[in-house]
């Protein structure tokens, strides 16, 4: 709150940096997100500033290009039509920020004394954007038109936004030197009526210049951009990284991660030619640590990795950054994170220890959701094979799976990224379980645990579910179909249907009514499981579920869906125990965290242990 007198304490804000901040290069030139600050209330009266909705805008200008009015006139401009130009100002480096209250621009000198102004003078709807010559102004008026404002000649254009949009759209970011805008917001498909039809969501990108729509899809989120190439990931049913220029028609490429969190968080320095990911690596023991990682968009290859060990308690959220800048000049990544607010980051990637695999590319040409390609095909089969020698298991794809399961149409899946993507889950999960696991599943029954990559699972049984994305089958022969169509993460599907299979194995039963008399004294006195499906969804009551109607204290099941056969019961509590925990508080319920034990007793006593860790992974929770 108190703004220091100079500015070396802030080397960040200017862009002639003093000397004593060389230390930290390339810091200015990271642009920050829309962040309130508070100023000093003390502050001359000709600053201005309250403290309250001022946002720092993502430009920082000198003399050459700020667009102000000239201060020895003793004249700010109040509006757009009295802005002027000022290409002989000698003020020296200038920070632009913007007012919510009173929809105006400011610019700042090193005193954070404000120097000029630039006022809207209509209502607009959420934040303006200025590119960074400052002679352009986007907003969205109460129209919900996106305008493009001339602040020299104070022409108007409305640009082709990608519309009509149910709500004022938002505009997120400037790239590619000011000259494409990103933006996002619900849509309507067109309607004869005034009545919304299949409101959308959308993120569209628009050529300011040409007044033309780049590309607009559900899917994408920003990255970042420079010059003629703009960065996306995709995100929704299926995690890509891509990015190329969609202006030029050159082609488009995508990272294959070898951790599918990766695809979480990520960031890009185009100009640099670094992209970067964040994602959290969980111990057995319950601790975790961030794993850094920074690519070559160029080559495709892992530059540097490291390792952060947090030592973030159980009950805290998934870790993630909050703001990265890449400093090329030293090869340093500066990063912050939610869980750590006392700290940043600053890691050497120039000094990171050696990768175990340098050469290996991690860059190949993008592929639709839903492409096919019968070589990539071939080359995932013998991805799955390698998979089957090492864990002792059988994985089956396209054509090879049958059409028909209990209960289920099951749709072929041909699509090379949704297959890549249930291999790659498939290889993080199966590593989860101790060596010799599922050889002894298939010894005990003589049967080998099969594994169909499919597409979606149709229901045409009388007790079958238009929801299921997994299934498991044992009657005649083991088999787990995996919808890879599927939202949501797979990994956790995966444990569950495993799950499924330890029962199979455990008890002998294959229907989904086995239930002990020591499984039902660990429910409510008086509790009897639903036996059906349908007659299972038919039922909305809360009671005993983990954040229901009750104490979670005093919760016997993880949610709903528990309540229809033990078996789910326990499949749901083994996927969160495996897939979800620490990230879960379901376990801090004795009752939940009593049939995990019981679950955990009867693998130990039903597999041979020998050689298998003192903790196992879904053992967990039970080792605080």
């Amino acid at each position: 709150e108190n703004v220091p007198e100079s500015s070396e304490a802030m080397p960040g804000l200017w862009e002639n940096v003093p000397e004593s901040s060389e230390a930290m290069p390339g810091l200015r030139e990271a642009a920050p997100e829309p962040a309130e600050i508070m100023m000093n209330e003390d502050a001359g009266s000709q600053d201005g500033l309250s403290g309250a909705d001022i946002y720092i805008d993502d430009g920082i200008f000198g003399p050459e290009n700020a667009q102000t009015g000239h201060p020895e006139d003793g004249h700010m401009p109040q509006s757009q039509d009295e802005s002027e130009s000022a290409g002989d100002c000698e003020r020296g480096m200038l920070l632009r920020v913007y007012l919510a209250n009173g929809q105006k621009f400011q610019w700042l000198d090193e005193d954070f004394h404000v120097v000029d102004e630039y006022c809207l003078n209509e209502a607009i709807s959420g934040q303006p954007l200025m590119d960074a010559d400052s002679t352009f102004v986007y907003y969205v008026n109460s129209k919900n038109e996106v305008i493009r404002q001339d602040r020299r000649a104070g022409t108007k254009t409305v640009l082709d936004d990608g519309g009509p949009f149910y709500s004022p759209p938002y505009l997120e970011r400037l790239y590619n030197g000011g000259t494409i805008l990103s933006l996002s917001g619900n849509y309507m498909d067109s309607s004869e009526t005034e009545t919304p039809v299949n409101v959308r969501f959308c993120k569209n990108y628009i050529d300011v210049e040409n007044n033309r729509l780049l590309a607009s899809s559900e899917r994408f989120e920003s990255l970042t951009g420079s010059e003629d190439t703009f960065f996306a990931s995709i995100t929704g049913q299926l995690y890509q990284a891509v990015f190329g220029s969609y202006d030029r028609h050159q082609p488009l490429w995508e990272f294959i991660f070898d951790q599918y969190e990766e695809y979480e968080h990520l960031y890009a320095w185009p100009e640099s030619d670094r992209l970067a990911t964040f994602y959290t690596e969980y111990g057995i023991d319950g601790s975790s640590r961030e794993v850094c990682a920074l690519y070559s968009l160029e080559t495709g290859h892992k530059a540097a990795e490291v390792k952060v060990d947090l030592n973030v308690s159980e009950s805290e959220s998934l870790v993630r950054p909050d703001y990265v800048c890449y400093i090329p000049e030293s090869h340093t990544v500066a990063f912050h994170l939610g869980s750590r607010p006392d700290t940043i980051f600053l890691w050497n990637t120039g000094a990171s220890q050696s990768l175990p695999e340098p050469e290996k590319c991690y860059k190949v040409p993008y592929l639709a959701s839903d492409a096919q390609d019968a070589a990539l095909l071939e080359t995932l089969k013998a991805q799955a094979k390698a998979i089957e020698e090492r864990y002792s298991v059988e994985i089956y794809m396209g054509g090879e799976c049958p059409v028909q399961l209990a209960g289920y149409e099951a749709q072929t899946e041909v699509s090379v990224p949704k297959l890549r993507r249930a291999l790659l889950f498939m290889e993080q999960t199966l590593a989860d379980y101790p060596d010799g696991f599922f050889e002894q599943m298939n010894r005990s029954r003589g049967e080998v645990l099969k594994f169909y990559l499919v597409g979606r699972l149709i229901p045409d049984g009388s007790d079958s579910l238009s929801s299921t994305v997994g299934l498991y089958g044992g009657k005649f022969g083991q088999y787990i179909a995996l919808a890879v169509d599927s939202p949501g993460t797979l990994q956790t599907l995966i444990y569950h249907e495993i799950s499924h299979a330890v029962d199979y194995k455990i008890s002998g039963h294959t229907d989904q009514n086995y239930v002990t008399a020591l499984w039902q004294s660990l429910n409510p006195e008086g509790f009897s499981y639903a036996f059906g499906y349908r007659i299972n969804q038919a039922d909305t009551s809360w009671e005993y579920v983990f954040n229901g109607t009750g104490d979670n204290s005093e919760a016997y099941f993880i949610d709903l869906y528990s309540k229809s056969f033990p078996t789910e019961d326990r499949a749901r509590i083994m996927e969160n125990a495996m897939g979800r925990y620490p990230q879960t508080d379901y376990f801090s319920s004795p009752h939940i965290a009593a049939k995990l034990s019981y679950i955990c007793t009867a693998i130990r006593e039903n597999f041979d242990t020998r050689g298998w860790p003192e903790t196992l992974w879904w053992e967990r929770p039970l080792r605080k």
